[in-house]
């Protein structure tokens, strides 16, 4: 199980306030319940059967760990992204020349030269 809980409880205040504007702006749709779980999430302790009954209504199993697994993927997302923000520039450069090497090996295109 995703221990979803204790990876939010990580997260600063500000961190938090991030996370929800990082979902509002990722979010295409309105009726998206991912702000809702996070918030549930960060400021109870209620059990996973309260919590999906609270989102839904009914208890709806299946809906609720779909997104569970994308709140997860979303958290994924936005740590990496604000890690790489605090990278330095030199070592977000030699992460793409890793990542274009990576991909002229797979392509078999031996012949691309990176000049470092």
């Amino acid at each position: 199980m995703i221990a979803l809980k204790s990876i939010i409880d990580t997260l600063t205040i500000e961190e938090q306030q991030k996370f929800v504007n990082y979902l509002q702006q990722k979010n295409k749709r309105k009726d998206t319940k991912n702000i809702q779980l996070f918030k549930v999430l960060a400021y109870s302790n209620d059990d996973s059967k309260n919590i999906c009954n609270q989102l839904y209504k009914v208890e709806n199993c299946n809906a609720y760990h779909a997104l569970r697994k994308r709140l997860f993927q979303s958290l994924i997302d936005f740590t990496a992204n604000k890690n790489l923000e605090d990278e330095s520039s030199i070592d977000i450069q030699v992460i793409k020349y890793i990542l274009a090497s990576r991909t002229f090996l797979l392509q078999k295109n031996m012949r691309s030269h990176i000049k470092f």
